[in-house]
């Protein structure tokens, strides 16, 4: 049984690599079916992997609505196995997905809710919130709140700079 859950975790990140790099929605959909076969029911982390990699493949077909729906389980999945990074990243992702939807009200939420996540008692953000400030800004920028935009991107910025997460590189 560990050999066949370590075979599931395998395929659940083949399944994510093939869908975020690639883009290939069959091929990310065919591994994700497989790692379901294999994955421990207890394994959440590794199956909100898997919902993850399939509103990958849901988005490059397309299908915004199964995105946002295999975005949700992705988060769900991800808060109850006590994983801050993934379910930061998987609420950001839930709003890139609501702002390619022109939903731009329910994205800045969501947004915000990723920031509300990520930030500490004592105020210190996660490295993740870097993104929900990027998503924060585009809905910003789409409303003509340019001043706001721009803080939130030097927000972002900064963030990545001082915690060397990616978004530094796409900036």
């Amino acid at each position: 049984a560990e050999w066949d859950n370590l075979l599931g975790e395998i395929a659940a990140y083949q399944a994510h690599i093939t869908g975020y790099y690639l883009g290939d929605g069959p091929a990310t959909l065919a591994l994700c079916q497989y790692a379901l076969t294999h994955l421990a029911a207890q394994n959440l982390a590794a199956r909100a992997t898997v919902a993850y990699a399939q509103s990958l493949a849901s988005l490059s077909n397309g299908d915004i609505a199964v995105t946002i729906q295999s975005t949700r389980e992705a988060i769900e999945l991800a808060q109850v196995a006590g994983d801050i990074s993934s379910t930061i990243a998987y609420v950001c992702r839930m709003a890139y997905s609501l702002l390619v939807r022109g939903k731009l009200h329910e994205a800045l939420r969501v947004a915000e809710r990723a920031v509300l996540l990520g930030t500490t008692p004592a105020g210190l953000p996660h490295p993740m919130v870097c993104w929900a400030y990027i998503y924060l800004a585009d809905v910003l920028r789409q409303w003509n709140r340019l001043d706001e935009a721009l803080d939130r991107v030097l927000q972002a910025i900064r963030l990545s700079e001082q915690t060397e997460t990616i978004v530094s590189s796409y900036l």
